[in-house]
This record gives structure tokens, C-alpha cells and sequence, in this order.
């Protein structure tokens, strides 16, 4: 059960629109704006009454906060081991249902935040990037005497189909991205010399927030991606626009609160140093993350995330921690209401999480083999190894090629058969 008093609903009340909890001291606690919301809860608000879906907001919000934090604060949970804020966040839903409009809210929160002599600086990129282009912004030329630090960036992409492209491109940057996700030793690169220096990355920091369709997850996402945690490392909210038409949203608070956002955002960008959970936060978490969550979850493709189910809350508890933007030395501290939310936000994400894997590995498999029925229907015979040649420009593995074949010969649509000793496969279908 939850700690007392505490509500940990975040779509179905006004508690993430804009209203502050009365249960939670810290976060009642007036600043210097006078206005005791967070972050989030300021965004939310400003954000207005629109169709765009309120997780939409919400997580952008979110995706706000860790590129703002960047890798100034960590939770160490191990000696070895720190666990920084940042977020892959991929919103999914139908062409038109507001992705952009959400993510345009905390870019142009973002701006704002930098304009002046703040020492803010986030660094945006928003538009079509490479494998090797993400690789090119994190690394860093190192001369001798020097440190090497690579400077964190927050990678913002309206439609992932035009900011990495399909196919190959695609499944390679994403490959890079898993990479990248937690990458926090020294890794060599490129040349060293005398003049030149050595280039590095080091303890790189990477956000990103973008939106897509569910086509193009299944056009682009692999199986291996899948199961090799690329989603386990990803926050994949699905919702839609809402049915209700509004003809003129109320987006008026937009410019009224924005200094006051501004203002807590330059607060959390000041924010260093190692935060800690408080003694009772700790308490809820083992409780949940030991007994609650212990037995493993029933469909494979989810035990990549369950096995992240603590480094994942942690992240989000420092980023829901940070967005409340304390002016005193408790900002620090994971409370235990908090604990609880990061914990509610996991169990929801959870849920879109299974959803959309779903869907990515139902549509993959009909797209795949109705490409091996229209390969084996235009050559009736071929060989194995034609057949998988004909097919892997589609993604294919040779694997999942023979699970196909397997299904098409239960139908009694494929016959396997050998011609002297090279292995054959037969189109008897209609």
C-alpha cells in the first residue's frame, strides 16, 4: 500500500495540472517566485486546456528537467556506480495528436531559460542526425593538462522518421543511443598527436524526446532491439488526442507563468553534487522493489525493464525531486512522497511499455512474413540460401527466417525438401 495521505494518481486529478500537494511540506515550501508549484506542475499549467493528451505534456516536462539537471546530480548507488537523470523519452501516437505540440512547450521553456546571462546552457539540437554526427557531439579534444568533458546535449525530435531516417540509418543510431545510455568510463576515439590532442568521451550525457508513430516503430525497431533493452532504456508513452473538440484552447497562463518557470529552472541548473533518499523513502522502495516486484513478469520481452526497475526510478525520483527547484540545501533529499510517485509514474509507464512492444512484435511478424510469402510466391523453388539472401534486406535474421518457414509448413503452404545435397525450399500454396 502507499504511505499515508499520499494520492499517486498522475492522469485522472488536477495534481499534475497545476495544483501543489498538500501532504508534502517540501513541496509547499514558498521560493523566492511566490509560486510553489514545480517545474512540471507550472509546464502543465501553462500547457492550458488543449486535445493534446496531458501525458504528452508531462513528459516532455520530464525530458525539461533531466536536460536541464544534465549530469550536475547523481544517486550513487553503488561505489561504483552513479545513476544520473537523463531520459530517453519517445512519445507514440497517430500523425496530428499533438506530439510536436507538447515537445514545442518544453523547447520553447528551454529558450527562454537560456536567453540572457544565465551561464544556462542545455544544448538543443533539434532536426536530422547520423550515427556519426551523435558520436561527433560528444566527444571531446583533450589537450595535455586538461580534463576531457563532453558537453551533454539534449536531442529533441519531432517525427523520428525524419530526424534518423528508416532502415539501416535508423537501427544504427538506435544501436548507438543503447550504447551511450549509461556510457560513464573514458572511451578512446579518433587520433592522438602532438599538436592535435587526444579525442575522448567522457562520462558523455545524452537526452532525448521525440515522437513517432507506431508504424514507423515497426518499420524500424528489430527484435534484437527489443531484447537487447534499447525499450528497457526508453520512456514510451501511447496515448491519443482527445476526442472532445476545443475550438479555441485557453493557453493564457503561457507567457504569465513562464519567468516563473524560468526562475526555477535556473535554479535546478545551479543544483551539484550526490543526492540521498531519506530513511523512510528507503524503507517504501525496498519494501516494493524486494517483495512487490520480485517474481519476474510473465512475457519475456519485459524482463529487460524489470531488471531496471530500481536504476529507473531513481531516475525519475531525482528528476521529480529536482523540478520542485528548492532554494535550500533539502533539495537533496528524496522524500518518501516522491519515492512513492517514481514508483506510480514506473507502474504506468509499464503499462504503455507492454502495449507498444506488443504491438511492435505482432506487426513485425505479419510484415515479415507476408514479405517471405511474396518471395516465395515469385520463385516458387529457390534455395535456402537465395531465400534468406532475397530476405534480409528487410531486417530478416535467419532465425526468425526459420520460425516463418516453420509456420508456412504447419499451413501446409511450404515444403522443405533436398535437391542432392543443397537444401530447397517449395512454394505449394495458392
Amino acid at each position: 500500500t502507499s504511505p499515508a495521505g499520499i494520492s499517486l494518481t498522475f492522469f485522472k486529478t488536477l495534481r499534475w495540472k497545476g495544483s501543489p500537494h498538500d501532504q508534502d511540506t517540501e513541496r509547499n515550501r514558498m521560493s523566492q517566485s511566490g509560486d510553489n508549484r514545480s517545474v512540471i506542475q507550472l509546464l502543465l499549467a501553462m500547457a492550458g486546456k488543449t486535445e493534446v493528451p496531458t501525458e504528452f505534456y508531462l513528459w516532455s516536462a520530464m525530458s525539461l528537467v533531466a536536460a536541464t539537471l544534465q549530469n550536475h546530480v547523481w544517486f550513487q548507488h553503488m561505489a561504483y556506480k552513479g545513476i544520473q537523470p537523463n531520459l530517453y523519452v519517445i512519445l507514440v501516437g497517430p500523425s496530428g495528436d499533438g506530439k510536436g505540440h507538447a515537445m514545442a512547450v518544453a523547447e520553447k521553456c528551454a529558450q527562454a531559460a537560456q536567453l540572457g546571462d544565465t551561464g544556462m546552457d542545455l544544448n538543443v539540437f533539434s532536426g536530422r542526425i547520423t550515427e556519426q554526427a551523435l558520436y561527433d557531439r560528444i566527444e571531446c579534444v583533450v589537450q595535455d593538462g586538461e580534463a576531457p568533458y563532453s558537453i551533454p546535449f539534449w536531442l529533441v525530435s519531432e517525427e523520428l522518421s525524419v530526424s534518423i531516417r528508416t532502415g539501416e540509418p535508423a537501427r544504427g543510431f538506435i544501436k548507438a543511443m543503447t550504447d551511450l545510455w549509461e556510457k560513464h568510463d573514458t572511451t578512446p576515439k579518433g587520433d592522438s598527436t602532438r599538436t592535435g590532442g587526444t579525442t575522448f568521451m567522457w562520462n558523455p550525457c545524452l537526452n532525448w524526446l521525440g515522437g513517432s508513430t507506431m508504424d514507423w516503430l515497426k518499420e524500424v525497431i528489430d527484435f534484437n532491439d527489443v531484447n537487447s533493452g534499447f525499450f528497457a532504456r526508453t520512456i514510451t508513452i501511447q496515448a491519443q488526442r482527445s476526442f472532445e473538440p476545443i475550438y479555441k484552447p485557453d493557453t493564457s497562463q503561457f507567457d504569465v507563468l513562464m519567468p516563473v518557470l524560468v526562475a526555477k529552472l535556473q535554479t535546478i541548473w545551479n543544483y551539484r553534487g550526490v543526492m540521498t533518499i531519506a530513511p523512510e523513502a528507503e524503507t517504501y522502495e525496498e519494501e516494493w522493489y524486494v517483495k512487490k516486484t520480485k517474481r519476474p513478469p510473465t512475457k519475456p520481452f519485459l524482463f529487460p525493464s524489470w531488471r531496471r526497475r530500481l536504476d529507473t526510478v531513481h531516475k525519475l525520483a531525482i528528476i521529480l525531486q529536482c523540478a520542485k527547484a528548492i532554494e535550500d540545501d533539502s533539495w537533496s533529499e528524496i522524500t518518501l512522497t516522491v519515492s512513492a510517485e517514481a514508483i506510480q509514474m514506473y507502474e504506468e509507464i509499464q503499462a504503455h511499455y507492454g502495449e507498444i512492444i506488443e504491438g511492435i512484435i505482432l506487426g513485425k511478424s505479419d510484415k515479415r512474413l507476408e514479405r517471405v510469402v511474396a518471395f516465395m510466391q515469385r520463385y516458387r523453388d529457390v534455395t535456402m540460401v537465395k531465400l534468406q539472401q532475397g530476405v534480409s534486406s528487410y531486417g530478416i535474421r535467419k532465425d526468425e527466417l526459420n520460425n516463418i518457414l516453420l509456420t508456412l509448413i504447419e499451413s501446409e503452404q511450404v515444403q522443405k525438401y533436398y535437391n542432392k545435397s543443397v537444401r530447397m525450399v517449395r512454394w505449394i500454396g495458392t
